[in-house]
């Protein structure tokens, strides 16, 4: 992302960044914001406001953006059931486990965030 800092800068004050939850929790209760931190650290120097999208268990109707070991666990992260029982590669929306998982991820995000710039608003 280096080079497009300054083109962003030319134009706007507001930019997003992604929270891609496989990112955040790469493995179940460890949590790395290496990422975050060099978005934060770079809208700070190049005076850019950040806000992030969160890409958590679904987007746009997809679960491409979980994280392996919940993709791997098809027990505990049951997957859409279509007509006649077939399972498809997509979170179920009724899994208590894929929701309280992403939460958990968002709340760390969060955490973090705030802790970083000291605001749960834009920086």
């Amino acid at each position: 992302m280096q080079p497009i800092w300054s083109k962003l800068r030319a134009g706007i004050s507001l930019c997003a960044g992604g929270g891609i939850v496989a990112q955040v929790e790469p493995e179940e209760g460890h949590f790395e914001f290496a990422l975050v931190d060099g978005l934060i650290q770079e809208a700070r120097r190049n005076n850019l406001k950040l806000v992030f999208l969160w890409f958590g268990s679904w987007k746009n109707g997809l679960s491409s953006y979980a994280p392996l070991w919940v993709k791997q666990d098809y027990e505990r992260f049951p997957r859409i059931k279509i007509k006649g029982g077939k399972s498809i590669e997509l979170l179920s929306t009724f899994s208590d486990a894929s929701r309280d998982a992403d939460a958990r991820a968002y709340r760390a995000l969060m955490r973090t965030s705030r802790k970083r710039t000291g605001s749960s608003t834009p920086y």
